[in-house]
């Protein structure tokens, strides 16, 4: 901004006119002094520059990156919080936009333009001053086309700003047919589906590249404007100051130093393509961060909440009804679950018994009814003491990249080696990682991808078991492994009931034999509950044996 200034001087000195600064203060000078005066003023101008370029770098990337942080963190845990069903509505692919691209999106426009804008307004209010000052006259016909690019641009920035709405949905959209493609991969492959795949991923691709066109059609409108006006301004401010300096009314160095300050002032204006569509970007992709801020959780804590204290493990549900996306899924059901047994539930697919067990740990809530553990109703407990003694083993085994060590440590990190060597004998995993090369140090894979089901499903067994809980539920822990594998199972799982209450799903009933309790679910209600002679007397349990049997048969 200074280089125009001394320019000036240097011209009027050299032409043998006054030196001036600003055009306004003149000083008589030797055209050797101006030159002297020029040059250093030019060098401390440099270096108080890259001074500053240097700090402010630094300070815009650290105030960026902290914002950035503290937005993925508080998004990160929010979206831990959401119930099942909002992950399934979003989608991952979805979800993962926003957790990466959103935020990104965000940090290049605090980086980039919002620090940047503070500054050029700081830097830019002081030329136009100077402008005014010097000839103001000048200074209006400089900026007299000004109020038209606004004008014209504020109805541009509205398309842009839709448009970069669909480009975010198209992305996630994409995001998602990759991830399931990567998900999937084994089966592609197998099946001979690959051109399919592709062709869908191509024309989600197509589309996201066709509406990006039409951001850049805008965004190249904007530029054009921008310059257009800009240089309409420009040579308008020659034509004027020409003639100034012809009437000697004006200086060459002050028509210079003017000119100069111009153009210092339109640069970011020209800019101003850019600085929209970063902008557009970053409201959008804020919007969308926000939609997800904005989501209830999954289950919301009482205020009065108090710690659960569970000393035997009995659970109770008290006329619960339970309903998924308005579509009933559990009906009315009362139920009291002896502390320290271990409790089946059975049932053909879909008739609630995975839905059943998920509302113990609160990742649903009833619409209807109470659940109770050890008398306590756990709407009036904290979620951490509440899931902090619940554990909770899937069907689908979640096995995190990292060491076999690292996965199963997850239950307790603060649990030795010899602890972790026990809950892996209670799950039937020690066998099997102590072959390992590297036992416990084995690297798997993401989603351990190096470990058959069987082995992912017996880690996240010995994982849950490690934090000691108090109550064990396990969604079909053995549909994965071999018949030895689930008598072993079953047999520790007896063993493990004196300092827990286990509930688990199971398909072969062959494995209910040695159980306490036995729950048979149907069509979203409690048909039966008893041991498994008291069952056998029952005609819709022998229905269900019945038809395991002609389904092991057809198997084979």
């Amino acid at each position: 901004m200074q280089i125009p200034i001394l320019t000036g001087a240097l011209i009027d000195g050299i032409n043998g006119d006054k030196a001036s600064v600003y055009g306004i203060v003149y000083f008589d000078s030797s055209s050797q002094q101006i030159l002297e005066f020029s040059i250093f003023g030019l060098i401390l101008v440099a270096a108080l520059y890259g001074i500053a370029a240097f700090f402010g770098t630094t300070s815009k990337a650290r105030i960026s990156r902290n914002f950035v942080f503290d937005l993925q963190r508080e998004l990160a845990q929010k979206i831990e919080t959401l119930s099942l069903d909002i992950h399934s509505k979003y989608g991952s692919g979805d979800l993962l936009n926003r957790a990466i691209l959103d935020t990104d999106s965000i940090r290049t426009f605090v980086e980039s333009t919002v620090i940047k804008t503070i500054v050029n307004v700081f830097r830019i209010i002081y030329p136009i001053t100077v402008l005014f000052i010097m000839e103001p006259v000048l200074a209006a016909i400089a900026s007299s086309l000004l109020p038209i690019q606004f004008l014209l641009t504020q109805r541009l920035q509205k398309m842009m700003r839709k448009t970069a709405r669909k480009i975010r949905k198209r992305r996630a959209k994409l995001t998602t047919f990759l991830k399931e493609d990567l998900d999937g991969i084994e089966t592609i492959q197998t099946s001979n589906v690959g051109d399919h795949h592709i062709g869908k991923i191509t024309k989600q691709v197509n589309r996201v590249e066709k509406i990006e066109l039409k951001v850049q059609k805008y965004s190249a409108m904007i530029a054009g404007i921008a310059w257009g006006l800009t240089s309409v301004g420009l040579a308008l401010t020659w034509w004027y100051g020409g003639l100034q300096v012809l009437q000697h009314n004006m200086t060459v160095g002050t028509l210079v130093t003017f000119t100069g300050l111009v153009m210092f002032v339109y640069s970011p204006i020209r800019r101003f393509a850019d600085v929209m569509r970063t902008y557009n970007k970053s409201i959008v992709s804020m919007e969308r961060i926000q939609e997800i801020l904005d989501l209830p959780s999954s289950v919301i804590e009482s205020q009065d909440a108090k710690p659960l204290i569970v000393s035997n493990g009995s659970i109770q549900f008290n006329r619960v009804s339970f309903a998924y996306q308005k579509l009933p899924v559990l009906s009315d059901i009362s139920l009291d679950l002896k502390d320290h047994s271990l409790i089946a539930v059975i049932g053909k697919s879909g008739s609630g018994k995975s839905s059943f067990l998920r509302l113990i740990p609160r990742l649903y809530d009833p619409n209807e009814g109470k659940i109770f553990i050890d008398g306590q109703n756990i709407r009036n407990v904290t979620m951490e003491s509440l899931r902090s003694q619940i554990a909770v083993v899937t069907q689908n085994p979640m096995i995190f990249s990292g060491t076999i060590y690292e996965n199963i440590s997850l239950g307790n990190p603060n649990a030795t080696l010899e602890e972790i060597e026990d809950v892996c004998i209670m799950a039937d995993a020690l066998d099997f990682i102590m072959d390992l090369e590297d036992n416990f140090q084995t690297i798997l894979g993401q989603g351990g991808i190096t470990l058959s089901r069987g082995q992912a499903q017996r880690i996240t067994i010995a994982r849950a078991l490690l934090g000691k809980p108090k109550i064990l539920l396990l969604d079909e822990p053995s549909s994965a492994l071999d018949s030895n594998s689930e008598s072993i199972l079953i047999s520790n799982l007896n063993k493990l009931k004196k300092n827990m209450t286990i509930l688990f799903i199971v398909h072969n009933l062959e494995l209910i034999k040695n159980v306490d309790q036995i729950i048979m679910v149907h069509d979203g209600k409690i048909e039966n509950v008893g041991s498994y002679d008291q069952l056998l007397l029952s005609p819709s349990y022998r229905t269900i044996c019945v038809n395991q049997e002609k389904d092991d048969i057809d198997s084979n």
